[in-house]
């Protein structure tokens, strides 16, 4: 469990100078780097979900925590400090531009993602009980700056991202540019899939190995599952999907995508819309735990991407669970 969400502290103020302005924060919660910017993170709670939320850290959703023992749905790296293939990873649930293949022409460099959305300071434009309104600063390679609006309601948990574009110059190339959402978790023993569209899935690059894909259900549901069990090799595969789950010892995370259908990828060797990551323990990298990617991407200017928890019943199937609940969310997202 990740004791650090449940750390609470009264009201205070804290300005915060490399931002411009004043936060309001009811609650903060400790990472692993100890630059004093942790010391900044939001918690907005109800009676169901806590979430964490830093814009000292590109804006990032660091924590999801259903009920006041849960744990901690996503991936943080306490070990921050610790710099990973020449990039300062903090877990959670962030957005960068996308698709990758596009990087160097625009920045120069094809890694690490662009520091201004990923790892620089947002201000916070907004921020009541449920809702966090951030802004990033413009970036001077992509000539953008994109807004992240977080919020709870109930059991659901939605992050809204918009990038927004500035004047163009002749630097900039006549890309299209993706909302790309990675969200990073602990390592499940499955993930299942809702193909949707074209229902492909396959690598788009030699630099992955695929992963180990199942079909369950091969017929109007489409429906696949990735066994971790077991599974060591770092590797990446592409779906046709807005729609994740991820099951746990209580319950299932699903996590979705509610708008975007990108038909024909930027890749011509696979699907752009869905990606799974997985990242073992590198023997050139060996301070993180292994964790995955969800990762959704759209080429509309909005992005929207829900996550929420459901527990199992007792009365049934907890696989059979997952695969009627996949098949009627992707009924209401056509």
């Amino acid at each position: 469990m990740n004791t650090g969400i449940k750390n609470r502290f009264k009201i205070f103020f804290v300005f915060f100078p490399a931002l411009g302005l004043l936060l309001f924060a009811s609650s903060c919660k400790t990472t692993g780097k100890s630059d004093g910017r942790e010391k900044l993170a939001v918690v907005l709670s109800n009676d169901v979900v806590n979430i964490t939320v830093n814009p000292a850290y590109g804006g990032r959703l660091l924590a999801i925590q259903y009920g006041s023992d849960g744990e901690n749905l996503l991936w943080e790296n306490q070990n921050a400090d610790k710099v990973m293939w020449n990039w300062e990873n903090h877990g959670g649930e962030k957005t960068w531009p996308g698709p990758q293949e596009i990087w160097e022409d625009i920045s120069g460099y094809a890694w690490p993602p662009p520091k201004t959305f990923d790892y620089m300071p947002y201000r916070v434009l907004t921020q009541t009980a449920s809702t966090i309104v951030m802004r990033s600063s413009v970036d001077d390679d992509w000539r953008m700056y994109l807004d992240r609006t977080i919020s709870i309601s109930n059991d659901v948990v939605l992050v809204s991202s918009h990038f927004h574009k500035i004047l163009p110059d002749d630097s900039m190339p006549a890309n299209r540019v993706t909302n790309w959402s990675i969200s990073q978790l602990p390592v499940p023993q499955k993930v299942y899939i809702k193909l949707m569209g074209k229902k492909r899935w396959g690598v788009s690059s030699d630099d992955h190995s695929e992963l180990p894909v199942t079909v369950l259900i091969a017929d109007e549901s489409d429906i696949v599952v990735v066994d971790f069990a077991g599974y060591s090799l770092s590797g990446k595969t592409n779906f046709d999907s807005n729609i994740m789950a991820i099951p746990t010892d209580k319950g299932f995370f699903v996590i979705r995508q509610k708008n975007g259908i990108i038909e024909e990828p930027y890749h011509s060797a696979g699907p752009e819309q869905a990606q799974l990551y997985f990242s073992g323990l590198d023997d050139d990298v060996p301070r993180h735990s292994a964790y995955i990617e969800v990762e959704f991407c759209t080429d509309t200017p909005e992005q929207t991407i829900e996550f929420r928890f459901l527990t199992f019943s007792n009365d049934s199937d907890a696989e059979d669970q997952i695969l009627n609940l996949l098949t009627e969310i992707a009924k209401d997202s056509d």
